[in-house]
């Protein structure tokens, strides 16, 4: 088992024993996830041949003590014969003491970045043409196979979208180096979504931004130069109409602030999140002479309309020279990282054969 201490959520992964407790209702369980976050999928489990299953589970921070309690109660972590806990994240050490203490065994704390690429070479290793994909800009429609083997995939960046965003360039499989970062990230996301919404869950804000339209609250190149673009001169500006000028733009311009709807803002803020972390990736991809970027982390939650933006945005920074690739597993990668360190070899899967 490997646990991911998060800004937003506590992640694990495990191998799933044939018979064990019903995990609370708060934990966002494969049969569960439809209907915890409306438009979601399940997070896919993975089969290890001759092995048992890798299960991957989210919980709320909020709700990780009483998780614990609940281990605790229950002995779950003696069903897996856990002896020693490694955990990974930015709140592992301060989980840390309470996992011993309430669970009687070994918390080892482990760096976020050597686990976080840790878990990405495995998944990559393991099944590369199931697990990373593209999107597309207009259909939204996903492809996978788009590499055979992992050797088709270096060197890329890593852009690891969380509560901040951490950019990585990853030369090898024990070869990277964390190369740029941005304070605007998942956290200020959910932030100003709680701030200009009222929204009280993260779900609630994904169900938001499912029936949002951007187009009420930003300002377009349109709106400035005219939707015309056959008009005299409207070619030197290298813009077309629907280009988006300005995030939030059409407020500032109006004399009195309108009644908004929650989804437009929702799809407004998305976007420009999406925008945004994709031009700073698109620019260090360059300054590092890499064409191959990832994108993962617990922001994306395989959210479609957030990556079908970012799909859009380095579509128009690179002139369709480039595309981003995402991961099924995500938001798991620190996780599994923990889970597959050595200390805790007895959960430890192996590649295929």
């Amino acid at each position: 088992m490997g646990v991911d201490s998060g800004g937003s959520f506590t992640k694990i992964v495990y191998f799933r024993p044939k018979s064990a407790p019903d995990l609370p209702d708060y934990v966002f369980k494969d049969q569960e996830l439809p209907k915890q976050l409306p438009g979601l999928k399940p997070d896919p489990s993975i089969d290890i041949i001759n092995k048992g299953t890798l299960k991957f589970i989210r919980i709320p921070r909020h709700k990780s003590d009483e998780f614990i309690h609940f281990v605790g109660e229950t002995k779950l972590h003696s069903q897996f014969n856990i002896e020693c806990l490694n955990i990974t994240g930015g709140g592992a050490f301060r989980l840390a003491p309470n996992l011993q203490k309430k669970l009687n065994i070994t918390v080892e704390p482990l760096g976020e970045t050597d686990m976080l690429v840790a878990g990405l070479s495995y998944l990559l290793e393991y099944d590369c043409s199931n697990e990373v994909y593209t999107v597309d800009p207009v259909t939204k429609e996903k492809t996978f196979g788009v590499f055979k083997n992992v050797n088709e995939i270096y060197p890329f960046i890593l852009v690891n979208v969380g509560s901040g965003v951490s950019i990585l360039k990853i030369s090898g499989k024990d070869e990277f180096e964390r190369v740029s970062g941005s304070t605007v990230g998942g956290g200020t996301f959910w932030a100003l979504c709680r701030l200009l919404t009222g929204a009280t869950s993260y779900d609630q804000v994904q169900k938001l931004s499912e029936s949002g339209d951007s187009k009420n609250v930003d300002l377009h190149v349109g709106d400035i130069y005219g939707f015309d673009s056959s008009a005299p001169g409207y070619h030197k500006l290298g813009l077309s109409p629907d280009i988006i000028a300005s995030s939030f733009g059409k407020i500032a311009v109006q004399e009195e602030l309108p009644d908004l709807r929650p989804g437009d803002v929702v799809r407004s803020l998305m976007f420009m999140m999406a925008n945004n972390i994709s031009q700073i990736a698109y620019l260090i991809a360059q300054l590092q002479k890499v064409d191959r970027i990832i994108f993962a982390g617990g922001f994306l939650a395989d959210n479609v309309y957030l990556l079908s933006r970012i799909s859009y945005a380095l579509h128009y920074w690179t002139d369709a020279k480039m595309k981003p690739y995402f991961l099924r597993h995500d938001g798991y990668l620190g996780a599994l990282g923990a889970m597959l360190h050595k200390s805790n070899n007895n959960n430890k899967p192996t590649n295929k054969e």
